[in-house]
């Protein structure tokens, strides 16, 4: 997010010169951190299932007694929709701080 505030600079800095409110500004960074988070929580979901999808049939045997191979499952929906809203919540924070920084300077 650093990278694209600073790489956005000249635009930053007329839309202020033109009276822009700050919020104004930092809403799409922000935006942006958040549809980041979500896709990378998305692809990291999809990734997991894939390894799953993969490994699931191989590990049974490795486990032996420990687990029978019928309990075997994937996260259920609160476990995917829990990592969706830590993926969301963390870009949210991480370009907000980002934004907060560029600003002070």
């Amino acid at each position: 997010m650093k990278l694209a505030i600073l790489a956005r600079r000249e635009e930053i800095e007329i839309m202020q010169l033109v009276g822009a409110v700050n919020g104004v500004i930092k809403a799409p960074f922000i935006l942006e951190g958040m549809i980041q988070g979500i896709l990378g929580s998305l692809l990291s979901i999809f990734a997991l299932g894939l390894l799953f999808v993969l490994f699931a049939a191989q590990l049974p045997p490795a486990l032996g007694a420990l687990l029978p191979p019928d309990e075997l499952r994937f996260l259920n929906l609160k476990s995917i929709l829990l990592l969706m809203v830590m993926g969301w919540s963390l870009g949210a924070c991480g370009s907000l701080l980002a934004v907060r920084r560029f600003f002070r300077t």
